[in-house]
């Protein structure tokens, strides 16, 4: 089975490139949302996706 990652910067078309690939047949896991990341508050008390 090939497995496949795709990852990059907000805003590059990730999701809809997962959406695509989803609707010819493929399975796909989008790990951005609240089932697999969660904000966290940083030292500095800025915030991050993780």
């Amino acid at each position: 089975m090939l497995r496949i990652l795709i990852t990059g910067m907000s805003g590059t078309g990730k999701t809809t490139a997962l959406e695509k690939l989803g609707e010819r047949g493929h399975r796909v896991v989008d790990t951005d949302s609240g089932m697999w990341s969660h904000w966290i508050q940083l030292p500095d008390g800025s915030n991050d996706w993780i």
